[in-house]
């Protein structure tokens, strides 16, 4: 699988269907808000859905756990809460 397709994805798994779409903040595909309505509705019926988002605070605004990457590396990884309160994260990733 070409990693640039991977990175540039939402996957969702669904009854064993895997779906997908465009990065939901990129411009293309589904429209943002739209999307996260409908991530934050599957997630509610329990289905799995690995999100790759470069936007920060909204990826982690709808997961129950983050990854923190750079240069294809894992910097950091655990609870999105505490991601999101992480002082390097807010720095770094939600401009804060």
């Amino acid at each position: 699988m070409d990693v640039a397709k991977c990175v540039r994805s939402v996957k969702i798994l669904f009854n064993g269907r895997d779906i997908t779409q465009a990065p939901p903040t990129s411009g293309r595909g589904w429209a943002s808000a739209e999307t996260f309505k409908i991530i934050r509705r599957l997630h509610r019926q329990g289905v799995t859905i690995l999100l790759v988002e470069q936007n920060a605070r909204k990826a982690l605004a709808v997961a129950d756990r983050g990854y923190v990457l750079e240069t294809g590396e894992i910097l950091l990884s655990g609870p999105s809460r505490e991601l999101a309160s992480d002082p390097m994260v807010k720095k770094a990733y939600l401009g804060a």
